[in-house]
């Protein structure tokens, strides 16, 4: 979905009509389903903790990673969690049969380069805020901007347009993607899951730690190559 909405702004960085209203219905699909993949993510942000956590440590994360598996099973077998996934298949369906009949012929190349540069610059201010003011929806929207960058440049090469590879950027994304994980994380409702007191701060500890380090990381790495 998400690289769907990226290819569209790539070929109409400004949506009208009928593209804007495909974005709204992928973003909305996105936002509906939103609760299951963040189940998923957090499992496997858990399960990398542990590998290098103490015993103590390890005791807290897998009560927590124990906790999301029964909230992700229930969110797989809910009812209403089956007929938001199933309408949301139906609505990127309706999405793609509509966008087929697009004029994306008359997309001029020139255009789409427009779009990427003024990715870039977005990816650039959002840094440049996030770097001054590391909060987690600063960050956010610069891990948001910075993987929207990179879906386009890979739809440009899927739709064999000349585009020199930027191991960079995907690199940086996969590392906000890690540091975004850690701090839905602390704001999950496995911190506060069926843990004792001395378990619960202990999780809350190692999480805040594994978030400020990897947050401290990309901020220094990012303020050293400007």
């Amino acid at each position: 979905m998400r690289r769907a909405r990226a290819a569209l702004l790539l070929a109409w960085p400004h949506p009208q009509g009928g593209v804007a209203l495909a974005l709204d219905e992928l973003k909305y699909a996105n936002d509906r389903t939103s609760d299951l993949r963040d189940a998923h993510a957090l499992l496997g942000a858990l399960k990398s903790l542990e590998r290098s956590a103490s015993d103590k440590t390890a005791n807290a994360l897998d009560a927590a990673r124990k906790y999301l598996k029964r909230t992700r099973a229930r969110l797989e077998a809910d009812a209403d969690s089956a007929a938001r996934m199933a309408s949301a298949r139906g609505q990127i369906a309706s999405v793609a049969e509509v966008m087929a009949d697009w004029p994306w012929e008359d997309v001029a190349m020139a255009d789409i380069r427009t779009a990427v540069e003024a990715t870039t610059t977005q990816v650039a201010l959002a840094r440049a805020a996030a770097v001054a003011d590391p909060s987690p929806r600063k960050i956010h929207k610069w891990r948001r901007r910075l993987r929207r960058l990179v879906q386009q440049r890979d739809a440009c090469v899927a739709l064999g347009i000349d585009m020199p590879a930027d191991p960079v950027s995907e690199c940086w994304a996969e590392q906000l993607g890690r540091l975004q994980d850690d701090n839905v994380l602390l704001a999950s409702t496995a911190c506060g899951s069926k843990l004792s007191d001395r378990k619960r701060k202990r999780l809350r500890r190692v999480l805040r730690k594994a978030r400020n380090t990897q947050r401290d990381r990309l901020l220094s790495v990012s303020r050293l190559v400007g």
